[in-house]
């Protein structure tokens, strides 16, 4: 029985859904179904009021239909050290056959993860890459947000949910995206990026040397040379470069964090192909059993 009802709440929630946490929940779907395995996971994000962002997703261990939960704790404590800023948001389950809905089958797992997080977590559920209906180009996947209804029992509420993407992410989404395409293709898109932002960095030290030359032609003009015009200017000057020191702050956290977005995007081109082999591998698999079913029928 469907558990899914209408909202009832005037404080949607707004959830942003991040292109990492999508590709790791399409590579739990795969491994579903060529293995026929429940398999169920965690989100991860970050939580200011009712905006949610869905950053991360790993998965569970599963014993006697049960959460493992010495690993669930482990493991949860684990991303907290690396993504401190991180809490857990919810889980995520691939059913093997329709509905493709909470249904009272999850109230189990659902009660315990609230009763372990002292709050009731979201809910995501990964239907088929194609289903009957959806948008063109909409992805097969809803989340919910548990809610309690008369007589104490819980329903789930559906939250409509955006993707949203960082640089880093945004180039990775260009390889799923041209899945079909060759890689030169792919490669070229990112050189364009990066060729546009390259240019927009050297448009920005031509100003700032356009600036230095006026600053020392100001400095060597007698004080009684400088007209108001020129007093206006270097104030503004002196003004910006503040704003830009104190938005800058620290160069080294700075490059460090580039650094730590281009080994995302390294990470996430080869989490791509690994999807895309795994793609490959199953559907030869599956032509290898629908041979061998012949042969065995016909022989």
């Amino acid at each position: 029985m469907s558990l899914v009802i209408n909202s009832t709440g005037s404080f949607p929630l707004t959830i942003g859904l991040h292109p990492l946490a999508v590709l790791s929940i399409s590579d739990f779907y795969t491994r579903a179904h060529l293995s026929r395995t429940l398999l169920i996971g965690g989100l991860l994000g970050k939580q200011t009021g009712r905006d949610l962002s869905i950053e991360q997703a790993y998965e569970f261990r599963i014993r006697d239909d049960q959460i493992d939960e010495e690993y669930f704790e482990r493991k949860l404590e684990q991303y907290k050290t690396n993504f401190r800023d991180h809490d857990f948001l919810g889980w995520f389950y691939v059913p093997l056959e329709a509905p493709f809905e909470p249904t009272a089958a999850v109230l189990p797992i659902q009660t315990r993860l609230t009763e372990l997080l002292d709050s009731p977590p979201l809910l995501l559920i990964l239907n088929a890459p194609a289903v009957a209906g959806a948008a063109a180009g909409s992805l097969p996947i809803k989340i919910y947000e548990p809610v309690v209804v008369e007589g104490g029992r819980t329903a789930f509420v559906e939250a409509a949910h955006r993707i949203e993407s960082g640089e880093a992410e945004h180039i990775a989404v260009l390889h799923v995206a041209d899945e079909g395409k060759t890689d030169a293709a792919a490669g070229d898109k990112v050189s364009s990026l990066l060729a546009s932002k390259a240019s927009a960095a050297t448009m920005l030290l031509q100003r700032l040397r356009l600036v230095r030359a006026y600053l020392e032609h100001a400095r060597a003009k007698p004080e009684r040379a400088l007209t108001a015009a020129d007093d206006e200017i270097v104030r503004a000057v002196g003004a910006l470069l503040g704003r830009l020191g104190s938005a800058v702050g620290n160069l080294d956290e700075l490059a460090l964090a580039q650094q730590v977005d281009a080994l995302l995007a390294a990470l996430l081109g080869v989490v791509t192909r690994g999807l895309k082999l795994s793609s490959d591998v199953g559907a030869k698999r599956q032509v290898l059993d629908a041979l061998r079913d012949d042969y065995k029928r016909y022989r």
